[in-house]
């Protein structure tokens, strides 16, 4: 793993990493890295064992990285961001700490800082699809949808089967009123993956923009199919059966509202 096992100058004094001590610590690691691999493992023994490891040496930046991924799973984002935060003071180009920190600033809603983050990255590998396309995603947010078109052009330029920034694509043309353009770079990424989410769901918008009533249902359905908490998918195939008064309806209302119980309308 990442460490400074190594002689530190304290002036007069030479201090060197007694070789017990990395053993031990390299065990602990080992140890944590193994429940890491297993779903149903003890999350709170994995953190202790990690803990163990950087109060005895502060400089395993492996440690403070893994810790943050432990917290990010958990959805502790506030703790995640604090201990990527450690490892990048030790190795200030760790390129997954980097993203990480990125995708946790964005989980709090904290976009500034994580479009800060995903451009820095960015200036250390430019070539990084995925990135450009969560760069995109949250300019698309704010409504600068030529910016955001394109970096998930780019995205697309390095990396042609990134289905999600080909329905961002998508998203961008609906926005513009562009049917036409929106249809098929949708249709266009559910070849590349047709569990992409989020295009059949606006391909749904489309087909009741037209007035189809039996497509855009038919493609709502096959959104919340493939993605159980598509919950606007499910929303809005509720809103078109109660206007046919199916008793299906109340039951996909409930269900929306129990998946985001902030949610109070489709799109």
């Amino acid at each position: 793993y990442v460490s400074s096992f190594v002689a530190t100058d304290t002036g007069d004094t030479v201090v060197r990493a007694d070789p017990k001590d990395k053993i031990a610590l390299f065990n602990l690691m080992s140890e944590a890295r193994e429940l890491g691999h297993d779903e149903a493992a003890d999350t709170a023994k994995m953190i202790a064992l990690l803990r163990q490891v950087v109060a005895d040496d502060p400089q395993v930046i492996d440690a403070w990285f893994s810790l943050g991924n432990v917290y990010y799973r958990q959805g502790d984002f506030a703790e995640a961001l604090t201990h990527f935060s450690k490892a990048l003071a030790l190795k200030p180009d760790y390129d997954l700490a980097l993203i990480n920190m990125a995708n946790a600033y964005r989980a709090l809603g904290r976009d500034d800082e994580a479009l800060a983050g995903y451009e820095h990255y960015l200036r250390v590998d430019p070539r990084n699809a995925w990135v450009h396309y969560q760069a995109g995603e949250i300019h698309l947010d704010r409504g600068a949808t030529d910016r955001a078109s394109e970096y998930f052009r780019q995205a697309l330029a390095i990396d042609p089967k990134v289905a999600s920034a080909r329905v961002a694509l998508g998203v961008v043309a609906l926005n513009r009123g562009d049917s036409a353009a929106a249809e098929r770079d949708l249709r266009a990424a559910l070849e590349i993956s047709p569990e992409v989410r989020l295009a059949h769901f606006n391909l749904g918008v489309i087909a009741e923009g037209r007035g189809d009533t039996d497509a855009a249902l038919a493609a709502y359905r096959e959104e919340f199919a493939r993605h159980d908490d598509a919950y606007k998918a499910i929303f809005n195939a509720a809103r078109l059966l109660q206007q046919r008064r199916s008793p299906e309806a109340l039951a996909l209302f409930e269900r929306a509202v129990t998946l985001n119980t902030r949610f109070a309308e489709g799109h």
